[in-house]
């Protein structure tokens, strides 16, 4: 990927602990688990440019307020993110 794309990341988040979903291409998938603590982040930092990310979009879920500390970092580290409505995303349709 090149520097301008941002490679999706999906993020699963609670009080303790953070899963991301990292697509890399049409069906490769890498996925971690963090601890939701600032040494968490700098951790998933790490693993992103293990990946060979330098830019992603982040997209997670607005569950209470687990999740800000989170998009906050990845928002100054230079990352796209969003937060969304957990109805919105029920409510997409599925894949064939």
């Amino acid at each position: 990927m090149s520097a301008s794309t941002y490679a999706p990341l999906g993020i699963d988040i609670s009080k303790k602990t953070f899963d991301v979903a990292l697509l890399k291409g049409k069906k490769r998938t890498k996925t971690a688990k963090f601890d939701n603590t600032p040494a968490g982040f700098e951790k998933l930092g790490q693993w992103l440019k293990a990946q060979g990310m330098e830019k992603v979009h982040g997209c997670l879920e607005a569950a209470n307020i687990y999740g800000y500390a989170l998009a906050a970092y990845l928002y100054h580290q230079g990352h796209q993110v969003s937060i969304v409505n957990p109805a919105r995303i029920k409510g997409m349709p599925k894949a064939n």
